[in-house]
């Protein structure tokens, strides 16, 4: 018996008993350890493909962004996490993680990490006083020591190694151009579809429960009689027997046949392998086997697209193939990727609209079309196009996949049945792309939303007393740097209001979200703040933490005129059809910010200057030329605050009467300029705000106006879903009568000319 194939197991882990933890796991002869220290150690190692499993505490810093990082690099790639405290991985971590399990034990206190704590005797983990096992465990979330933690690799290791081996053998079955079919008693129990066109069917449907042997030339059906019975059949010994298809001669096939079970019950598997172009359709299923496997590890939709079209060249030996998505704010299908022969072919690749193109029909109806030609067509996007036969395949909710020919003439079931596998991949690796795109931009938002705040905000687990996360409007209404704040207790920081943060954390345990009124804060430099707390639940790296944000209490109202005008600024910049209509919000919402005079400038950059389209008082504006405070900010790409700006020279500024300047970036686009008697913190925070938002939506009308049309924030390439769409899995062959008389598939015969990628079929 051989030795099974050694799972290679790579332990990130910066603590001392990650060695320790590899001695244990090695226990298990089939387990070859190796131990890094860090994310970037570990993305090395991936790199060189010599890894089966990770292996991650999931409290360590960096846990997070390396399993994101390692599902880039290795989507299909196990990724079990482990514990020594109490406390799940996040949800978001444990959507993604393969398994997670805590070790408890000596582990915990300093001993070996499968809880024994390396005296004689206790090896086994048997010798507590009551007899049990340290050692014990489940995974998924279970408690044991590092037997469980095995016992989790090697099962989600196999059953990665199952499941690749199940997706390669569906691939290779369903897009065999072989025909294969299981008997039970001797009838169709199952077929794929080069076994339907072989027989001569419409579908599966009409072979399954009818007898093999009616599907024989009647002569020789003598042969074929002990398929019936799996007992009498000779494994891997060929019969030949003739197949009457839909046209007049029979198809000569050589019958191998195995017993195999299906369903419990014993039954025959047939392959009929064709007696020609074997080593081409050979080819051309491994071809599309490994296309599969790029794409699925593809991190972005253009890359998807451009392994599908080159898959076509390869698979089909078809060189005019194109990907098109739809665009929903456009309603209208796009180029995304073509080969070089199609892109060479035209000087302009078409967009394809409702009622524009045959591409457009097969998009909206889910229906695979074949056109053997269609020269001058009325419905095709050029009735002129130089190519002739076309086979559109729809990419579900996402577009079409065309392939095209110079030549008239149909697509043989081989080709049209690879084509439909094919998209059916490249539909589940889009899907598989956006879904991984949508989870990294939700991260990004909250990570963006927490760092940008203008409110103070801190993660804190409360009952262990410790603060684990601030962001910077904290530290600076604390006085403390983010690393000093984040090593301190959350008593230090609230001496007095340490039950009333518990309790907040209690109530948000129950209700998701709590309020309290007049906490109070110890600066570093001893004096005190009162803040209105607002807390929620949050999970850092498997670890349950309450989110608070702080805000001052301010008797006039102020700190909430700030943001209900920021909150307004916002709907209006996002509405805003152009460029004035942001300069005026953020005016708007700067002056109320800083309740003093604002003003929006634009760069000019023929003249190296700043020119003011907005302001909250005309007479108080003019250019800004090199040699000023505000250019010199704007070339830095900065905010910067000048607190003496009453005895700067500025032409920017005339008579101005104002002791303060505050000059806050627009990304490219100018400058937010805010002049006060004074300009405290809080105000510079929340004008920086404004300065982001016009910032977004300034981008978003300079694509919007790139592209000719609205910039779909969504960043959903799909749309929705076309309301005249039946099952995308069904077909619509539009050929010629004389294909139609020798295709073994069913078809609408209708005389059609070729829509082609290049000319907007």
């Amino acid at each position: 018996m051989t030795d099974p194939e050694p799972i290679r197991v790579l332990i990130v882990d910066e603590s001392d008993r990650a060695e320790d933890l590899a001695r244990s796991l090695e226990r298990d002869r089939s387990v070859v350890t190796a131990v890094v220290k860090t994310g970037e150690a570990a993305l090395a190692a991936l790199a060189d493909g010599e890894v089966d499993c990770v292996v991650s505490e999931y409290r360590s810093v960096g846990t997070v962004d390396l399993l994101a990082a390692a599902r880039r690099a290795a989507p299909g790639l196990p990724f079990v996490l482990y514990g020594r405290e109490d406390g799940p991985p996040t949800e978001a971590v444990s959507a993604i993680a393969t398994d997670h399990v805590r070790i408890v034990g000596d582990a915990d206190e300093g001993g070996s990490p499968d809880g024994n704590d390396g005296e004689a005797g206790d090896a086994d983990g048997t010798d507590d006083a009551d007899g049990s096992d340290d050692g014990e465990a489940t995974p998924a979330g279970g408690v044991g020591g590092s037997e469980a933690l095995a016992g989790a690799v090697v099962d989600a290791v196999a059953a990665a190694r199952d499941d690749d081996h199940e997706v390669r053998a569906r691939t290779l079955l369903e897009a065999s151009p072989v025909a294969v079919a299981v008997l039970v008693d001797g009838e169709f129990v199952y077929v794929n579809g080069a076994g339907v066109d072989l027989f001569g069917a419409d579908d599966r449907g009409d072979l399954f429960g009818r007898r093999f042997a009616d599907r024989v030339h009647p002569d020789d059906r003598d042969r074929v009689g002990d398929f019936a019975d799996p007992d009498a059949v000779d494994d891997g010994v060929g019969t030949e027997v003739r197949i009457p298809g839909k046209g007049d001669d029979p198809r000569r096939v050589e019958a191998v046949a195995r017993a195999v079970e299906w369903g419990g019950r014993p039954a025959t598997m047939l392959v009929l392998p064709g007696t020609t172009d074997r080593a081409r359709r050979e080819r051309r299923v491994e071809t599309l086997q490994e296309a599969t496997r790029e794409m699925m590890a593809a991190t972005s939709i253009e890359a998807v697209c451009e392994l599908a079209v080159e898959t076509c060249r390869e698979v089909l030996d078809r060189p005019y193939a194109g990907v098109w998505l739809y665009d929903e704010s456009a309603e209208a299908l796009r180029s995304v990727a073509q080969t070089d022969m199609a892109r060479d072919l035209v000087e302009e690749v078409p967009t394809y609209v409702p009622g524009n193109s045959l591409s457009w029909r097969a998009f909206a109806t889910g229906k695979v079309q074949v056109y053997e030609d269609v020269g001058g067509t009325d419905e095709a996007y050029n009735p002129e196009t130089a190519m002739r036969g076309e086979l559109i395949v729809p990419l579900g909710d996402w577009g079409v996949l065309n392939v095209a020919s110079l030549e008239s003439g149909g697509f043989d079931p081989e080709e049209r049945r690879a084509a439909r596998v094919l998209a059916g991949d490249v539909e589940a690796a889009l899907d598989r792309v956006d879904r991984e795109e949508r989870l990294r931009e939700a991260s990004d938002r909250f990570r963006k939303s927490f760092e940008h705040g203008i409110e103070a905000a801190l993660i804190a687990d409360v009952e262990g007393d410790a603060i684990v996360g601030c962001n910077p409007a904290a530290a600076e209404l604390l006085g403390y740097s983010r690393a000093e704040l984040t090593s301190m207790a959350v008593s230090e920081v609230h001496p007095d209001d340490v039950d009333t943060l518990r309790d907040l954390a209690d109530r948000v345990a129950e209700e998701d979200h709590a309020r309290a009124e007049g906490v109070t804060c110890v600066r570093r430099d001893g004096t005190t703040v009162r803040v209105e707390v607002s807390a929620a639940h949050v999970e850092l790296d498997g670890r349950g933490c309450t989110l608070y944000h702080m805000r001052e209490v301010d008797e006039d109202r102020t700190g909430e005129r700030r943001i209900e005008a920021l909150d307004a600024a916002t709907r209006r910049m996002t509405a805003a059809a152009d460029p004035d209509a942001v300069a005026d919000a953020a005016v708007d919402a700067a002056a109320v910010v800083a309740d003093s005079f604002a003003a929006v400038y634009a760069h000019d950059p023929d003249g190296d200057r700043l020119v003011p389209v907005a302001a909250t008082d005309a007479e108080g504006v003019g250019v800004v030329t090199e040699g000023t405070v505000e250019m010199a900010a704007f070339e830095a790409g900065e905010s910067r605050l000048v607190e003496d700006y009453g005895s700067v020279d500025d032409p920017a500024r005339p008579g101005t009467s104002f002791d303060a300047l505050l000059a806050v970036p627009i990304g490219d686009h100018g400058q937010i300029h805010v002049r006060a008697p004074a300009l405290d913190r809080s105000t510079r925070r929340a004008v920086e705000t404004v300065g982001r938002t016009a910032e977004t939506a300034l981008d978003r009308l300079e694509r919007e106006a790139g592209s000719g049309g609205p910039d779909p924030d969504s960043g959903d390439e799909r749309g929705s879903e076309p309301s005249e769409s039946p099952d995308p899995g069904s077909e619509t062959t539009e050929t010629s009568g004389s294909e139609a008389a020798g295709s073994s598939e069913s078809e609408t015969t209708e005389s059609r000319e070729s829509e082609t990628p290049d000319s907007g079929s």
